[in-house]
C-alpha cells in the first residue's frame, strides 16, 4: 500500500508478502511442520524438533509478519514487529532500483559492500515512486 502526504514530504507504505499470497504461505507453514514432524519421528526428541522449527520459521521469518516504510524530511523509518530503525538521509549516497524494491547506498556508484552497508526496502508494486521519493531526498541534501 502507497500512501502519499503532505505532497510529496512524506511517503509510507507497508509490505506483507504472507498477506499478498496466502496460499504460498500455508503451502509454506505445511512444509515447516511436515519436517518438524519428520525431525520428531526420525529423532524421537521433542526439543530437537521444536529447535529445527524455530531454525525453518526464523529463515521466512520476515515473510509472515508485516513490515511499514516511512519516508520523512529526516530520513528512512522502518518498523517491524517491535524493532524500530532509522537511518538518515545524509547516510546515503546513491539509490539504486531493483524487481522488487530500492537499495539505498553509502556509495554514489554500485559497490560490492552495499549488500552490508546499504539499506533495502522492499517495495515490489511501488518500487517507482520509491526510488523517485529517494533519488529526489538524497540529491537535495548536496
Amino acid at each position: 500500500m502507497l500512501i502519499f502526504l503532505d505532497t510529496m514530504e512524506k511517503l509510507s507504505w507497508r509490505e506483507h508478502f504472507a498477506a499478498k499470497e496466502p496460499i504460498k504461505a500455508f503451502i509454506i507453514f505445511i512444509i515447516i511442520l511436515l519436517i518438524v514432524f519428520w525431525v520428531a519421528f526420525s529423532f524421537k526428541d521433542i526439543l530437537i524438533a521444536i529447535f529445527s522449527g524455530l531454525l525453518l520459521f526464523g529463515s521466512v521469518f520476515k515473510y509472515f509478519f508485516p513490515t511499514e516504510y516511512f519516508f520523512d524530511e529526516e530520513g528512512v523509518n522502518i518498523n517491524f514487529l517491535v524493532f524500530k530503525t532509522h537511518h538518515s538521509w545524509q547516510k546515503f549516497k546513491g539509490v539504486f532500483l531493483c524487481k522488487t524494491g530500492v537499495l539505498l547506498s553509502p556509495f554514489s556508484k554500485p559497490h560490492r559492500l552495499d549488500t552490508f552497508r546499504g539499506v533495502f526496502l522492499l517495495c515490489k508494486e511501488n518500487h517507482k515512486e520509491v526510488y523517485e521519493f529517494a533519488k529526489q531526498k538524497i540529491a537535495g541534501k548536496e
